[in-house]
């Protein structure tokens, strides 16, 4: 059952309205008036019942200052209790809705691209500069998944990880479609994607060409790096998933 933290708030503050705390200022004030008769006015109301058989303070004032005093601290500490107990339930009704989203939001891109995925074909194209279209699909799916409205997280390190993350999948995105090309035997309509296979003197390059060679060595570099920044990101975006929601 979903309860409306926000309505009780409301029916809240109008048995308790935010002036409360200087109401009970006052009533203790008042109250410690009364406990505390001064000499004068001893005399004055000595003078007065004496001459007019009236009193301006009666004999239960103290009485009637004490009941104030305990009157005042109560509310208050009534008031602060209600007012503590609303602000706790109610983040922690919204922190549960959080968590309940981010989990439910994190296992639907995982099911598009997981850590174990990732790792591997980053293995197989750290080691053969080249990889089969249909593999770097998942990363591909991924990237577009993150950009959509619908797949921000509510918690803040979960979001500000994955927003870091975004400009690292399209630069890597960016550099696949730049830097690789067919080459080879393919799996049927399954092209096998070589980093410039004509710099390359495994491939179709020369081994004479040199010029080839070092524009590939930077290629290479290049490749290298967006890699590890990929996975850095990747490693900070899963560890604050796991620190959150503890998957």
């Amino acid at each position: 059952m979903n309860i409306n933290w926000e309505k009780i708030e409301k029916v809240f503050r109008l048995f308790f309205p935010e002036f409360s705390n200087k109401v009970t200022w006052c009533v203790v004030v008042a109250g410690i008036g009364l406990t505390s008769t001064s000499f004068v006015q001893s005399i004055i109301n000595a003078v007065l019942e004496t001459q007019f058989n009236i009193k301006i303070l009666g004999q239960y004032d103290s009485l009637v200052g004490i009941v104030l005093i305990a009157f005042g601290l109560i509310h208050n500490i009534l008031l602060q209790r209600e007012k503590t107990k609303i602000e706790v339930n109610g983040k922690s009704e919204v922190n549960k809705q959080a968590i309940e989203h981010d989990k439910t939001l994190f296992e639907h891109l995982n099911s598009i691209l997981d850590d174990e995925y990732l790792m591997d074909f980053f293995e197989g194209v750290e080691v053969n500069h080249a990889y089969f279209y249909s593999k770097v699909k998942p990363l591909t799916d991924f990237m577009y998944e993150i950009e959509k409205v619908k797949t921000e997280f509510v918690l803040d390190s979960i979001a500000s990880s994955l927003n870091q993350l975004k400009p690292v999948t399209r630069q890597l995105n960016e550099f696949f479609v730049c830097n690789f090309d067919p080459y080879g035997p393919g799996r049927g309509d399954d092209l096998w994607l070589c980093l410039h296979p004509h710099w390359n003197c495994d491939r179709a390059g020369s081994w004479s060409d040199f010029e080839g060679s070092k524009k590939y060595d930077a290629a290479m570099k290049g490749l290298f790096q967006l890699i590890d920044n990929y996975k850095e990101s990747y490693k900070d975006y899963r560890l604050a998933v796991k620190k959150e929601l503890c998957i």
